[in-house]
């Protein structure tokens, strides 16, 4: 779901050899939506072993020197497919075993928690013969439980399915339960949700709406630059999106309430475990001195985080992606991530020249794959605590807007000249926050798309999937 972009640039291989393993983990399966909680779940141990394998044969060995019978020596394909495979088998085994300690949560969420009953969407034995279907159109799977809701429940099943967090929650338990026919539609029913939840929130008025000209740099070969000579660069009207199709309106647009407070302090509990993790890790190691600033991406949640609110934080990037398709005005298909994680900031003990080293930045400009850029707060903050962001006006030279950072708020803007900007240092407290970045491109067409996503066939129809 969110790299896309790794995997086209490390090649073909790895989708292949992610199909094989997911194949011989569950052979029964004849769709890669069968495997869909090995592949959302499990990915990065996915990427992490096939850029293992990526670097042994950069050292000399040969893509098609390894056929069976496998060699008896070297890194060869055949040798970390099988290396990938047994840590694929060991995660799946850790994620069991954590998500069986962790409370069923598919009819606690949201404020409807009290509608649920023995005949519910999460255990309703028929609904679940239809999540077992081949059904694709998450609109029939629930239009079908609510065909069977008796007539004294109608009106209560119809508010349920506006719930998200209840709907997330059923589909949540369909991803972290072993019955794999239910796999593939509770990821759709997730992505329902996070449609849901999206459109809600859009809806809100937004704090801030303001639209800005787009800005780019006269010299199209300047690469990276920071604080003054950022700031000294001549720019001109327009966008450069490179390697993608963005609109030419450019602006700002912050947005309250994104997430419950509930929702929020989930993710600061689960970044607190994995950094925890983190730093028994490092202790062991000798390198045990705290760190400023944490970064979690989709690899350390998974490998050190619990199942059920890596889940939740797979959800949380759902919704933002469809904030950010609204945005940039352009299909929910549209948006890539091109890079996102979980950010725990503490104060420095003295602030100085380095505290301030390349904070004044402009996203495009360090990384040319970012149009659209994001920031998620996940901790309450207030006027005293510092960790605003102020935008910066290059025609007026000066700082035109600063943003407060609030629990549940939301900023998205584009990510050009137009709108260089930078964090002021905490000065207590801690902050937690989720930065995301998108690319905004097309996809494959819909013909190709759909044969992949049905039966692939090679590692091609796996990018296309993808």
């Amino acid at each position: 779901i969110s790299q896309a972009h790794w995997l086209k640039k490390r090649g073909r291989e790895h989708v292949r050899s992610a199909s094989r393993t997911c194949t011989t983990v569950a052979p029964e399966l004849h769709s890669p939506f069968g495997c869909i909680r090995t592949m959302i779940l499990l990915r990065p141990a996915l990427l992490e072993s096939s850029a293992t394998g990526s670097r042994g044969r950069r050292h000399g060995e040969a893509a098609g020197s390894c056929r069976p019978p496998p060699c008896s020596s070297g890194r060869g394909l055949a040798t970390w497919s099988w290396q990938r495979l047994r840590v694929v088998a060991a995660a799946v085994l850790t994620v069991l075993s954590s998500a069986q300690d962790l409370p069923s949560e598919s009819c606690s969420a949201g404020s409807n928690a009290g509608l649920c009953s023995a005949e519910d969407l999460c255990g309703d034995e028929r609904l679940l013969r239809s999540l077992g279907s081949d059904r694709v159109d998450v609109q029939d799977i629930l239009a079908s439980w609510l065909a069977v809701c008796q007539a004294e429940e109608q009106a209560s099943c119809s508010q349920k399915l506006q719930n998200a967090s209840w709907l997330f929650g059923c589909a949540r338990q369909g991803l972290l339960s072993p019955e794999t026919s239910r796999h593939r539609s509770s990821l759709l029913l997730l992505r329902h949700a996070a449609e849901l939840a999206a459109s809600k929130a859009w809806e809100q008025p937004h704090v801030v709406e303001e639209s800005v000209p787009c800005k780019k740099p006269v010299n199209a070969s300047v690469g990276r630059r920071f604080d003054e000579e950022l700031l000294e660069l001549t720019l001109e009207p327009g966008r450069r999106c490179q390697g993608g199709e963005c609109s030419e309106k450019c602006g700002l647009i912050v947005i309250d309430g994104v997430l419950l407070p509930q929702e929020a302090q989930e993710l600061v509990s689960h970044g607190d475990h994995v950094a925890d993790q983190l730093a028994l890790q490092a202790k062991d190691t000798d390198k045990g001195k705290k760190k400023r600033k944490v970064d979690i991406d989709l690899q350390l949640s998974a490998q050190h985080g619990q199942a059920a609110r890596h889940v939740f934080f797979l959800y949380t990037l759902e919704r933002l992606r469809r904030l950010l398709a609204r945005a940039a005005e352009v299909p929910v298909s549209w948006i890539h991530f091109a890079s996102h994680f979980l950010s725990r900031v503490v104060p420095s003990e003295g602030i100085g020249a380095e505290e301030h080293k390349h904070s004044v930045h402009c996203d495009e400009s360090s990384f040319d794959r970012f149009h659209y850029s994001g920031v998620l707060w996940l901790t309450p903050q207030d006027q005293n605590t510092g960790g605003e962001i102020e935008f910066y006006d290059a025609g007026q030279q000066t700082w035109r807007r600063k943003v407060k950072p609030v629990e549940g708020r939301v900023a998205l803007f584009t990510s050009g000249w137009e709108n260089i900007h930078r964090v002021t240092p905490l000065k207590h407290g801690r902050r937690w926050s989720l930065p995301l970045f998108v690319s905004v491109q097309p996809p494959f067409n819909s013909t190709r798309l759909a044969k992949a996503c049905v039966q692939p066939r090679g590692s091609k129809q796996w990018q296309y999937c993808e």
